[in-house]
């Protein structure tokens, strides 16, 4: 057909014969899914030809209207009855057995020019055989592993995503089962060796056999450990660094397998839960990998759990049910306290640049920790802080060890601020308020304790802690004013914003009070201090407008005896006040 037009004309003939038929063949599909079953072989044989053209510009077009069909059209009972024949190991070639072959042979020489293309098309079949890819692509699986032997460039990253895919929808099990890693010593000269995979399976593995990580490849991990200490001891070190690097990608596979893995009940015991811990303690390179499968297996499933999709699609789509993702987060909350004392001792420990994702698990776990165990091991934090803030002098921060204690321990007080009772919080508002305002020899300390009340201020319990200490709060502000550190300021003027919402109608002195902190701090270098100063003014401009009474007596600066003043007047003094120190300085310029 291609033989008959210009090259110039073939590429848009194409589209519009592929989209005739396309649509052609999804409207059958809908309304008679058996003659649909029948008709699509016959459609492949007639345009799958057309990627042997020499004209590569109908390459693509004819790879993506097949991978329409393969999409749309196969239904589930084409390809149960496939595994059915396959099981039953009856040589019957099924319309879906027909068409694997014919888009099988597009991986033969005579379609080289179209490989490309192919690996579209295959990619487009293992997305909807799913789990169904085993058995019935196993032999396509095993030619795109010989072609990933061959030292071909111009295809290999089209290959490469077309394996990934076979990985994310066959399960990595399967996957392994036709291209096994072969990563200890061979033996048999057929034995391949593929630790190239390793990279690929890290990207693509998802929503699979947890139990095949912690039954095959954890002690497969360990084996090549012990190779790469044997090399170690022997002096050969770069045989021991190759074993030691295998090991290292085989536990980067953990984030996979737990992304919603369909048997966490099973496969997630007490020992891998351990081994994890272990892991964590004993092998600080390994932290991050673990650490991000251990935040999946509680989020991804608190999400599935959440989700508005119908169980029956789920199940489809992920093999869970709301259900079972909600019994997945309960079996993971009864392993949180034991894995919040291990983050809470690797945190202590580790430098400060590697601290930010701890805190990210560490606080995953906190949502799924009840409220009592929350507050046992909050007072063992705040005894902690109290402890290290008595015996704590002024420290120089080095990047290259851990941070003091009580920094440690201000970063954990932050982190549990939201999963805190009433009792909790209020004990932790009086600790930082007392000791650590003032303490411009700890800017460090004193920016943290900032932070503690910013946060108090995000969630309900904090807000009513806030509000019970509003007069000890707005003394306390306000007799830190001359201490303030420069690296403290932008979180002192949130905190400032913050207790301005706050603020009472029948006392609002701390408004005229820090008007002209406010105000100097519009001309701050910091750029996010400079906008927060400018939020600070308009919310303080709007609080007054709410109405008020500002208690002047209370106001540096005034008599004792000044009555109270409503905000009308007093209102015009305060603009006053930021004409003369903010903008009459600019006005001849």
């Amino acid at each position: 057909m291609h033989n008959q037009y210009p090259r110039s004309v073939c590429p848009r003939f194409l589209k519009i014969l592929h989209f005739d038929a396309y649509t052609t063949t999804t409207y059958l599909f809908r309304i008679n899914p058996t003659s649909c079953a029948a008709a699509l072989p016959k459609l492949f044989h007639i345009i799958f030809p057309d990627l042997q053209s020499h004209a590569r510009a109908i390459h693509l077009p004819v790879a993506r209207c097949l991978g329409k069909l393969v999409l749309q059209c196969i239904s589930d009972d084409m390809i149960a009855t496939a595994i059915a024949a396959v099981n039953a190991e009856k040589k019957i070639r099924t319309p879906l057995h027909e068409i694997i072959a014919i888009t099988e042979n597009g991986l033969g020489i005579r379609y080289q020019s179209a490989w490309n293309e192919v690996l579209v098309l295959l990619q487009a079949l293992f997305k909807r055989l799913h789990r169904a890819s085993s058995p019935l692509l196993h032999t396509t699986l095993e030619l795109m592993g010989e072609l990933r032997l061959a030292p071909e460039d111009t295809y290999k990253e089209r290959l490469e995503a077309a394996l990934g895919v076979a990985v994310a929808n066959m399960g990595p099990e399967k996957f392994l089962q036709v291209l096994p890693l072969n990563l200890e010593s061979p033996g048999t000269s057929k034995a391949v060796g593929r630790a190239f995979l390793l990279p690929l399976l890290k990207d693509y593995i998802t929503n699979t056999e947890m139990g095949y990580f912690v039954r095959e490849l954890i002690p497969l991990g360990d084996r090549l450990a012990q190779k790469s200490q044997e090399f170690a001891e022997q002096g050969r070190e770069i045989e021991a660094k190759i074993y030691e690097t295998l090991t290292q990608q085989i536990w980067s596979l953990a984030p996979g397998f737990c992304d919603l893995p369909l048997d966490l009940p099973q496969a997630f015991t007490k020992t891998i839960a351990e081994r994890f811990s272990n892991v964590l303690y004993s092998q600080p390179d390994l932290r991050p990998v673990i650490s991000q499968g251990l935040q999946a297996l509680v989020e991804k499933n608190q999400a599935l759990a959440r989700s508005d999709a119908e169980d029956e699609d789920l199940q489809k789509a992920y093999g869970l049910t709301k259900a079972e993702a909600t019994r997945n987060v309960q079996i993971m909350s009864s392993f949180a306290v034991n894995y919040l004392a291990v983050y809470f001792n690797v945190f202590s420990q580790a430098l400060p640049m590697y601290r930010g994702y701890i805190l990210d698990v560490i606080k995953c776990y906190l949502g799924i920790t009840g409220a009592k165990d929350i507050n046992t091991t909050f007072k063992k934090v705040l005894t902690l802080l109290s402890q290290s803030l008595t015996n704590s002098i002024s420290a120089i921060i080095d990047p290259n060890t851990p941070p003091p204690m009580s920094h440690t321990m201000m970063d954990l007080a932050i982190t549990m601020v939201p999963f805190l009772d009433l009792e909790s919080t209020q004990h932790l508002y009086t600790l930082i308020t007392s000791s650590l305002l003032l303490r411009e020899d700890e800017p460090t300390l004193q920016k943290k304790t900032y932070k503690v009340l910013n946060r108090m201020a995000e969630n309900e319990i904090g807000r009513a802690i806030l509000l019970r200490n509003i007069n000890d709060l707005q003394t306390r502000l306000l007799d830190a004013m001359g201490t303030t550190a420069p690296s403290s300021k932008k979180d002192r003027l949130q905190t400032l914003l913050n207790t301005v919402k706050l603020l009472p109608t029948t006392d609002l002195h701390l408004i005229p009070s820090i008007l002209s902190e406010a105000v100097v701090c519009t001309k701050e270098v910091n750029e996010k201090a400079r906008i927060l100063s400018y939020d600070l003014l308009v919310t303080m401009g709007n609080k007054m407008r709410e109405g008020g009474i500002v208690v002047n007596s209370k106001v540096d600066g005034m008599d004792e005896d000044m009555p109270d003043g409503r905000w009308n007047a007093v209102w015009f003094n305060c603009f006053d006040e930021i004409y003369v120190l903010f903008f009459l300085p600019y006005a001849n310029t």
